[in-house]
């Protein structure tokens, strides 16, 4: 993700190698829009690869100052007046122990670039790339989100061990200075100072006075966070375990008009949460992940994608098509053949069921989500580019309480 690139000083371009992943896009992301327009994202399909070296080159600018060498497959549209965007490239779903490199970016290419005759040759005419810090790029979330690395526990991990540490250097009144080098790996001068300016009944009361009101503080972040969360559009009247809300059409996360979203409130408290939906069909890609009231994950493997969701027996889905039989009866043949399509996955869908528990089994062909962290909260099952309305309404996933 980059933020803050510049959209009135003239084209921007990337250049560089698509990453080895399940999906990947780039989008736009302009400032205000209550949703963003499919003009301004480019995908994995979409975009022309160089065959000589597999790279891609990809311009970005309004419709008047679009190069002549920027075809359907190398070009973003912004609309007119916009001054600045974020720019984030989707990696989907990388694979295992294969990195990527981000685009080399140009801002406000000039004349060269813009009387290139080829995406090659605009390259060439660009120059030296910009010189981007962390500043510039924004990575996401880290991958230790969850579990004794995770965010909302350093703050902890810190708290204690300062204060371990300086109730250590304080007590050099009340210890022998060779105790004191042990214990705290303080020596010479150092403890000398500790001893003199900390003094121990000072960072008795200090210290855990300091640690509680950091964790407050960051306690109340996260209520904050939660109560965001909880009052989202898409979860507003939604009963847990019962209501699955259906992605507005529209776009409803100020997002793509072609990345969907089901919602589904949880509570796993008392019993587990079965949800089945279709891992294949008339769209890209699916995956199934559940939100704590917080906004991040709760532990990690509670991210299921459809090349890792396993797919129902085929005991369970012949049942499910007998059943849908049954109830057709009376119709015409015509008419049940194309229902028996449709039931059985809309022309290569198949079916999977995901089950949200507090007490994971890790057993072989299940797809278990451990929200033992979060026992309530939000899971979201992604579909992205869709073929049609119709194809969202058919792949809405069931969800229950055993």
């Amino acid at each position: 993700m980059l933020t803050g690139v510049p959209l009135n000083t003239g084209p921007v371009l990337l250049w560089g190698v698509p990453p080895e992943c399940r999906y990947w896009s780039f989008q736009c992301f302009l400032p205000g829009a209550k949703t963003n327009s499919a003009a301004q994202c480019l995908r994995d399909t979409e975009a022309t690869i160089d065959p000589s070296d597999g790279s891609y080159t990809v311009c970005i600018s309004t419709k008047a100052q679009r190069p002549k060498w920027a075809g359907p497959g190398h070009w973003v549209e912004v609309p007119e007046g916009a001054k600045r965007c974020i720019l984030c490239l989707r990696a989907y779903c990388p694979k295992m122990g294969v990195g990527f490199r981000c685009p080399d970016v140009w801002f406000g290419t000039g004349a060269g670039v813009a009387s290139a005759v080829s995406a090659a040759g605009a390259v060439a005419a660009a120059g030296r790339c910009e010189a981007l810090g962390d500043a510039e790029r924004v990575l996401g979330m880290a991958p230790a989100m969850t579990g004794p690395g995770a965010l909302h526990r350093r703050l902890a991990h810190a708290a204690l061990a300062n204060a371990a540490l300086l109730l250590a250097a304080a007590a050099g009144d009340a210890m022998p200075p060779g105790l004191l080098r042990a214990a705290g790996g303080l020596a010479g001068p150092a403890a000398e100072w500790a001893s003199r300016t900390v003094p121990l009944r000072t960072a008795a009361l200090a210290v855990p006075l300091g640690a509680a009101l950091g964790l407050g503080l960051y306690a109340g972040a996260f209520a904050l966070v939660r109560s965001t969360y909880r009052n989202l559009s898409g979860a507003k009247g939604l009963v847990p375990n019962v209501s699955v809300a259906t992605p507005d059409p529209k776009g409803d996360l100020k997002g793509h008009p072609k990345h969907l979203y089901y919602t589904i409130p949880y509570d796993a408290r008392a019993s587990d949460v079965e949800i089945k939906g279709y891992r294949t069909g008339k769209f890209t890609y699916t995956s199934v992940i559940a939100y704590g009231w917080h906004s991040l994950p709760p532990a990690n493997g509670s991210f299921r994608y459809d090349e890792t969701l396993r797919p129902d027996p085929p005991a369970a889905a012949g049942k499910a098509a007998g059943k849908a039989t049954a109830g057709r009866r009376g119709k015409g043949k015509e008419e049940e053949e194309e229902e028996e399509e449709e039931e059985e996955g809309g022309g290569g869908g198949d079916r999977y069921t995901v089950i949200l528990t507090t007490r994971p089994t890790f057993a072989a062909g299940v797809n278990e989500i451990d929200v033992s962290e979060e026992p309530t909260g939000l899971c979201l099952i992604r579909l992205i580019y869709p073929e049609s309305q119709a194809e969202v309404d058919r792949c809405k996933p069931a969800v229950r309480a055993l």
